[in-house]
């Protein structure tokens, strides 16, 4: 690798030569002799990885030259090389020019970052890459110690801690200590301020714990005046909430302190390195306790609402009325902002805002009178469906038993409420136990992505000891019918076996540019011409323009090829600029193979759960509602580019609309039509069809009928499938086929 050849390696910081064996870690580019990585184990960069640090080559070309005596690149300020020793002579006039081709070759190298990975440079990434280098601290600490008292996380807290660092600022949101308060400390070991916020929280409860004691007639709260103890509860409710958010904004910042005083503590104690690493994983990490305290405060939590849920009741109407003003500011903003639905935000804010001072003024009138607010709302949607069972062809069972809830609730408020709040504190309780079991298997479930695939592919790599060489190639070598190597550039790797996984046409960012294609036919192999599948469509007419964003849910869509249906599923679809796209669309794009020598059309259901009949039954109800409105105003659910479809005038009154012009509208929801003339392009396909023929390749071995030694796999072949998925599992298992076959082989041999 010419690139690293006079850099120090990372491991023993010894020059590497032209003659060594280098290794380049993957993930920052850090070059070792491979003795110096196999002995570490890992990059000695790793802690840092997370936070996005890339090595840096450490000298300007200007700074290397070449020496005479070894050819090897040594530092142009020394008098002896750094290789061999021997004495340096003056500089020749030829020595820029070998400069400019060493520097020409280093640019020419290949990009590992920018090609597997597609990172944006996003600034505040960029802040967090500077601030990572190989010296850089954070509070005066290295990298390492961070890392290694964190634990698993702490590629994530190093990358908030280096922002905030960066941009001078102590704020970062926490959503651990929004969920879980004072107990996010004590799962950290921070115990400073795990201790402060729990003493502040349990002063903040104290007038609300003994307004429910003197709700109950404890003997504690004799001679406490009620009006006192409310308004202790009005101030004291606020400045919780107050605490909640200066816990959720500042706790990495009090974290990042408390830990930074241990770490420190513990590096003037131990210089040892080994010695400090061992003390630093054993006291930071986190802590069980907090978990088990978090169980037990469930457990408590869960037996007062069990045993006493009346007294609970009082708390429950509190926060819940608090909840309910936090809502109405919110609507009330929203309404002020005005994007959509201000009148409804409006009133949303107005009930909420009043509902809310009713439960804070009233806690006691919870039960009462939430009980019976509901069964109010219950007995009226119970008389509504009764009266609507018969029009809409519904069961009137459902309805009836609605109406009977709700008058249970009218009736018996109390009862019906501690049975509710009963219910809940046993669902606290189950709660609690589902977490406790959860953190004792240690469950952390981790969305996939395609980097875990590459991450999984290359630690495989590094494990097999198998060499990289980041390099485009131009053209396969062949020799005799076999081919012998493949060609970079200038260079010749040279290779008993050879297997070309480029990949098909579609991505091309990814690199597949279709070089596959171009090595199989200089292999003598017929390439059935590349073509997209699982693509957008692109539609003739203006339809899906004046459409543009819409998303549909739950429709089905059939394909018809010169009037015949080849295809039809029901799912999501969205309309576009240029026509249709969405999962739907892109499954049935794999059907239509035939652009140019026939016709495509699309129908879209957009009522596929009603047959004709119940759907006419159903606009005669809507139009029975709306008999005395304009047609466009009866149907405002309806998209406009259906009421254009359907042949009527909206201005026409919906009494005068007769039964040829319903079945127009009634053939338009179920057949929507959008005429289709072809394609998105294949790069922005999800599959490539086309590719080398499959008649050419050997099925056992994927190895080519036409050039001994050459073997295919994944997309560069002949096959697509249906989904994204079925593509995939085409590409691992030809892959892995080949590997075998090509190793076997070389065995045998």
């Amino acid at each position: 690798m010419p690139k690293y050849y006079g850099c120090p390696c990372e491991g023993c910081a010894k020059p590497l030569t032209l003659k060594d064996d280098i290794v380049v870690c993957p993930d920052c580019g850090a070059p070792y002799h491979r003795d110096c990585y196999e002995k570490l184990g890992r990059c000695i960069h790793t802690p840092a990885h997370g936070a996005g640090y890339e090595w840096k080559f450490p000298y300007q070309d200007a700074a290397l030259r070449t020496c005479p005596s070894c050819g090897e690149r040594t530092l142009r300020s020394e008098p002896n090389c750094r290789c061999c020793g021997a004495a340096l002579p003056p500089e020749s006039a030829a020595e820029p020019n070998d400069r400019r081709a060493a520097q020409n070759e280093q640019n020419e190298t290949f990009d590992y970052d920018s090609f597997y990975r597609q990172n944006v440079a996003e600034p505040t990434h960029q802040n967090v890459r500077t601030a990572f280098g190989q010296e850089e601290l954070i509070d005066g600490i290295p990298s390492s110690d961070w890392s290694d008292y964190i634990g698993k996380a702490a590629p994530a807290y190093l990358n908030d801690y280096s922002r905030m660092q960066l941009q001078h600022t102590k704020i970062s949101m926490s959503f651990s200590a929004l969920i879980f308060g004072p107990f996010y400390f004590f799962y950290r070991k921070a115990w400073k301020p795990a201790f402060a916020f729990l003493a502040a929280e349990l002063v903040l409860a104290l007038p609300t714990l003994l307004d429910m004691m003197r709700v109950t007639n404890s003997p504690l709260t004799a001679g406490l005046s009620t009006t006192t103890l409310v308004i202790l509860s009005r101030v004291m409710s606020i400045l919780s909430f107050v605490l909640v958010m200066v816990r959720t904004l500042f706790a990495k910042w009090l974290y990042r302190k408390s830990a930074a005083s241990h770490i420190k503590r513990i590096r003037s104690e131990f210089p040892d390195e080994v010695q400090r690493r061992a003390v630093l994983n054993a006291q930071g990490g986190v802590s069980w306790a907090a978990v088990v305290g978090a169980f037990v405060l469930l457990m408590v939590l869960g037996l007062i609402l069990l045993i006493h849920p009346d007294s609970a009741s009082a708390l429950v109407a509190q926060i819940l009325g608090w909840v309910l003003l936090i809502a109405g500011v919110v609507f009330a903003v929203s309404a002020i902002a005005g994007h959509f639905d201000t009148l409804g935000k409006v009133l949303s804010a107005v009930c909420c805002f009043a509902v809310g001072a009713w439960l804070l003024r009233n806690p006691l009138m919870l039960a009462a009178g939430l009980g019976r607010l509901a069964g109010i709302l219950l007995v009226v949607r119970g008389i509504q469906d009764i009266l609507n069972a018969g029009r809409y062809h519904y069961g009137i069972l459902p309805a009836v038993i609605t109406t009977v809830l709700g008058a249970v609730l009218i009736a018996l408020p109390m009862t019906t409420s501690r049975v509710v709040i009963s219910l809940c504190g046993l669902l606290v309780l189950i709660v609690g136990v589902a977490i406790l079991v959860d953190r004792l298997k240690n469950r952390r479930p981790k969305e996939p992505s395609e980097s875990d695939i590459i991450d999984a592919l290359f630690l495989w790599v590094r494990r097999t000891g198998v060499s990289i060489v980041h390099a485009s190639v131009s053209d396969l070598v062949m020799q005799d019918g076999r081919v012998t190597g493949v060609r970079a550039g200038k260079k010749t790797c040279l290779a008993d076996r050879v297997i070309v996984a480029t990949g098909g046409a579609s991505y091309p960012q990814t690199g597949s540019t279709g070089d596959g294609y171009r090595f199989a036919r200089e292999a003598g192999h017929t390439v059935v011409p590349a073509n997209p599948s699982l693509v957008p469509l692109v539609e003739s007419g203006e339809t899906c323009r004046s459409l543009m964003g819409l998303s549909l849910r739950n429709v089905q869509l059939t394909v018809f090829e010169n009037e015949k249906k080849i295809y039809t599923d029901f799912g999501e679809m969205l309309f576009t600029h240029f026509g249709l796209s969405g999962p739907l669309v892109l499954s049935a794009s794999a059907h239509m193979r035939h652009f140019g020598s026939k016709s495509y059309r699309v129908e879209i259901d957009l009522k596929p759960a009603l047959d004709e009949k119940t759907l006419d039954r159903r606009l005669l109800a809507d139009f029975d509602k709306h008999k005395n409105s304009d047609f466009i105003n009866a149907l405002g659910e309806l998209i406009p580019a259906v009421i254009e479809k359907s042949g009527i005038d909206p201005r026409e009154k919906v009494n005068t609309i007769t039964k040829k012009q319903r079945a127009s509208l009634l053939r338009v929801l179920k057949c929507f039509p959008v005429e289709i003339s072809g394609k998105r392009p294949i790069a922005e396909a999800i599959v490539t069809t086309g590719g080398v023929s499959v008649r050419e390749v050997s099925p056992k071995t994927m190895e080519s009928k036409k050039c001994s030694g050459l073997y295919f796999a994944g997309e560069v072949l002949d096959v697509d499938a249906y989904t994204g998925g079925f593509n995939l599992q085409i590409a691992w298992s030809t892959g892995r086929l080949a590997g075998l076959s090509a190793a076997q082989e070389e065995e045998q041999a």
